[in-house]
């Protein structure tokens, strides 16, 4: 059964064995004092029922893999460091906030709901626009029932690796990997290539 993707509404068939996410470890953050925001990957970690920032102490469940993190607190030094996630494991990271000026910014990162469904979105683009876009071999609609085309966002992709696939007339394939993370946003970009080389 072919499945195709729609901009703003994709349906992506829960059999194939291509569209598992990659699996998650939980990390659990603490700070001293408490109270800290938590970035990941210098993106504030949003709790999507509240869409409140979450503050140390607090348990989040990320995927596999290392991550960077940084503790932000008003009247305190930000703290920085790694953190590697395993899959259906916990880790606890625990660091000492020091009085003293933030570095500052920290508070104007995009929102990144770690949160949320399994699910992201892929922003696409090519050069030239115009470029008809499939996921997974899946192609790409809009709300219409059109072929999608180049710049669009792609919203409701279950997170995992993806492969995103630029066809154009005239143009060579390309194919780009993207992992789509939860609740957060992926670039996807390729530059469309004539099939028959220019002479001068």
């Amino acid at each position: 059964m072919t499945t195709i993707f729609i901009v703003k509404a994709i349906k992506i068939s829960k059999g194939d064995a291509t569209m598992q996410p990659k699996q998650r470890g939980t990390v659990f953050f603490d700070t001293q004092p408490h109270g800290a925001k938590i970035y990941v990957d210098a993106q504030l970690l949003i709790d999507p029922n509240t869409e409140e920032s979450l503050r140390t102490p607090e348990r989040v469940l990320l995927f596999e893999g290392r991550r960077d993190f940084t503790f932000v607190l008003e009247g305190h030094k930000d703290v920085s460091g790694y953190v590697d996630i395993y899959a259906n494991a916990t880790v606890n990271i625990f660091r000492n906030m020091e009085p003293g000026k933030s570095e500052g910014g920290w508070g104007e990162p995009e929102p990144q709901i770690w949160l949320g469904p399994d699910t992201g979105e892929i922003r696409v683009y090519s050069d030239p626009d115009g470029a008809n876009i499939y996921i997974d071999g899946n192609p790409v609609r809009n709300s219409s029932g059109q072929l999608a085309r180049t710049p669009v966002i792609i919203t409701d992709v279950p997170a995992g690796v993806r492969y995103v696939t630029f066809r154009m007339p005239g143009m060579m394939e390309e194919t780009e990997t993207v992992d789509v993370g939860p609740g957060s946003y992926s670039n996807a970009y390729a530059t469309m290539r004539p099939t028959i080389p220019e002479w001068p």
